[in-house]
């Protein structure tokens, strides 16, 4: 395919993205925006499990912009300071909280594991903001609505230097 062909399929790549027909996702289990959920499982601490509030599954929601040290698995350690994210996460949306979801219109609807991109806020507060403050997360730049905020966290986090930023290695 030449250059033409392949910057039109991506240009109707992200229009499709941007009104939820990604591949797929046919927008049926799409959650818009707004969209109230109930935490059921905190994975670590970038991810939860929620349902909507009739108790159907929406599956896993990736916390937008921002990155947690990650849990071991398959017989990997964990991440410095991936234990303390994921219950930073756990506090901030604990099991049985009521969140709103928000898509960020920068991101695909979904990520390459088939996790839900949203922002989450829980009580008024914007949790990927709250971690990046208290030093639980990485801000993960990209032009987005939220980068200003979330850089002026993570600057935050680290002139203090708190959790991941004072206690492990660069």
């Amino acid at each position: 395919m030449n250059r033409l062909g392949r910057a039109v399929l991506l240009a109707l790549a992200s229009i499709g993205a941007a009104v939820g027909f990604g591949a797929g996702d046919h927008g049926e289990d799409r959650a818009p925006a707004g969209h109230q959920a109930i935490v059921v499982a905190v994975t670590d601490g970038d991810t939860i499990r929620v349902h909507d509030p009739d108790g159907h599954d929406l599956g896993r929601v990736r916390l937008a912009r921002i990155d947690a040290p990650e849990l071991g698995r398959g017989g990997q350690p964990d991440q410095c300071w991936a234990p303390q994210a994921r219950t930073a996460l756990a506090r901030l949306t604990p099991v049985g909280a009521t969140v709103t979801l928000h898509p960020d219109p920068a991101q695909p609807d979904r990520d390459r594991y088939g996790r839900l991109l949203r922002h989450v806020e829980h009580d008024g507060q914007d949790v990927g903001r709250e971690l990046l403050e208290e030093g639980s997360a990485r801000h993960s730049p990209a032009r987005s609505h939220r980068s200003a905020e979330y850089a002026a966290a993570q600057d935050q986090a680290r002139s203090n230097p708190s959790g991941l930023w004072g206690h492990c290695p660069t």
